[in-house]
C-alpha cells in the first residue's frame, strides 16, 4: 500500500495501459469536449491540483512524506475541482495556466531571452509570468466568447495529451517503433498542434451568440 501512495503522489504513472486509455480520453477531449464541458472542465481542474503540488512544496522547500503530500493533493485538486465546476471563468484561467506553463512557457522565455538580456536564474518566474497573463486574457476572453474559448481550450489540451500519452504508449508499450526516439521535440509540438487544430475543426469555433 506504501508503495502505490509513493507512485501517486510523486506522479509515477508509467503503465503503458494507463498511457494508452488517457490517450483515448484526451483524443475524445480534443475532438468531443465542449458537449461534456463543465465535466472536462472539472476534471482539468482535479489534475491541475492534484499535479503541481509537489512543484509548491520544492518551491516552499516544505518536508513532507506521501502520506501528507497525498493529502494536500487531495485537498487541492478538489478544491480546483470545485472551482472549475462552479466558476467556470476561473477554472478556465487554472487550466490555460497550467497548459500554458507546461508547453508554451519555455518557449516563449528563450524567444525573450534572446532579445532581452535575460538571466537564466529567472527564467522560472518569467514563465510563470506569461503563463498568468495568457491564461488572463484568455479568461477575459471567455466573458463575451465562451463557447469558442471552451471549444479551443479543449481542442488545444486534449490534443496535446493525446500525443504526449501517445507518444509514452509507443515507447514503453508492446509496441516499439525504432525512430520514435529519433523524432525531434518540434516534431512532436507539429503534431500536437495538428491534432489541435483539427480538433477545433470538428468541434467548431466562432458560434458564440
Amino acid at each position: 500500500m506504501s508503495e502505490l501512495i509513493n507512485k501517486v503522489a510523486n506522479l509515477q504513472f508509467d503503465n503503458y495501459i494507463i498511457a494508452a486509455i488517457l490517450f483515448f480520453i484526451s483524443m475524445f477531449v480534443c475532438f468531443h469536449g465542449y458537449s461534456v464541458y463543465r465535466i472536462i472542465l472539472a476534471i482539468l481542474g482535479f489534475w491541475v491540483g492534484f499535479s503541481n503540488v509537489h512543484k509548491l512544496i520544492e518551491f516552499f522547500d516544505l518536508k513532507v512524506n506521501d502520506n501528507q503530500m497525498l493529502f494536500l493533493q487531495i485537498l487541492f485538486a478538489a478544491a480546483f475541482m470545485l472551482i472549475a465546476w462552479f466558476i467556470r471563468k476561473l477554472g478556465i484561467f487554472i487550466v490555460v495556466f497550467d497548459f500554458v506553463y507546461i508547453y508554451l512557457s519555455s518557449i516563449i522565455v528563450e524567444f525573450l531571452a534572446k532579445k532581452l538580456d535575460i538571466s537564466e536564474e529567472i527564467y522560472p518566474y518569467y514563465s510563470v509570468l506569461s503563463a498568468f497573463l495568457i491564461a488572463l486574457i484568455v479568461a477575459l476572453l471567455t466573458i463575451k466568447f465562451e463557447y469558442s474559448i471552451a471549444v479551443i481550450v479543449m481542442a488545444w489540451v486534449g490534443g496535446f495529451a493525446a500525443i504526449h500519452y501517445l507518444q509514452i504508449f509507443l515507447t514503453t508499450g508492446p509496441i516499439h517503433i525504432g525512430f520514435i526516439s529519433k523524432i525531434p521535440f518540434w516534431g512532436w509540438y507539429f503534431l500536437q498542434s495538428f491534432t489541435s487544430l483539427l480538433g477545433m475543426l470538428r468541434q467548431g469555433v466562432g458560434n458564440d451568440n
